[in-house]
């Protein structure tokens, strides 16, 4: 039986809306795959212990992550980019998806900071823009999403 008009828009919308969250989810994995990546390993972040990266938290809306510090016994948790993935892929396509690296001394690493800290502590510290570098790839990423999408779907 053929559908009516209505219904074949319906689940045409319902195709595109399950297609544009699957490119959202995969870009914004990429993105931050990208902004995770160490310098030794081609990228922007810096790498020394592993806190930094470790400490990437993401969240659906418009949430804040608490400023966390390394353990007293200098134990450094692995990154799990699983977490990450999980939170994206239960995100709904209006949603909001935040992400921020919680290690307290984050923002100075990518944006630089020169001068005393709260604690009285003098920095000289350059920015790595490991963060902000990887966002300005949005474009592309999303593109080569696009276009691997398409080939799958015999597009």
């Amino acid at each position: 039986m053929a559908q009516g008009f209505d219904a074949q828009v319906s689940a045409w919308v319902a195709k595109t809306q399950r297609r544009m969250k699957a490119v959202r989810d995969e870009s914004t994995q990429r993105v931050l795959a990208v902004a995770n990546t160490t310098v030794g390993e081609g990228g922007n972040l810096p790498f020394k212990t592993g806190f930094l990266r470790a400490s990437l938290k993401v969240g659906i809306g418009a949430v804040q992550f608490a400023a966390i510090k390394p353990a007293a016994d200098g134990a450094v948790p692995s990154y799990d980019a699983s977490a990450a993935a999980l939170t994206i892929s239960n995100a709904k396509i209006e949603d909001t998806i935040t992400a921020m690296w919680t290690a307290a001394y984050a923002a100075r690493m990518n944006y630089g900071f020169v001068g005393k800290d709260s604690l009285g502590r003098e920095y000289n510290q350059k920015g790595y823009k490991f963060r902000d570098l990887a966002v300005q790839q949005w474009p592309r990423i999303v593109s080569e999403v696009c276009k691997e999408a398409q080939t799958r779907n015999g597009e």
